[in-house]
């Protein structure tokens, strides 16, 4: 059951706490390492099934 926040709230939340001592932004999908991670999950879909797969969901927080 929701609190009534959502992914723009954690996303402001997370600004905030970068911005405390010692805290270092990791750069989201901005980071070139996790958007070739992403691509490569698609790639080896790709391959797997023998063609791009017709859908793709990401899920919301999967750690990109």
């Amino acid at each position: 059951m929701g609190t009534g926040n959502d992914y723009t709230d954690a996303i402001n939340l997370a600004g905030r706490i970068v911005k405390l001592p010692g805290m270092v932004p990791e750069g989201g999908a901005r980071n070139v390492a996790r958007r070739d991670g992403m691509g490569t999950m698609m790639l080896d879909a790709a391959v797997t099934i023998g063609k791009m797969p017709d859908h793709y969901f990401q899920a919301v927080g999967s750690g990109t």
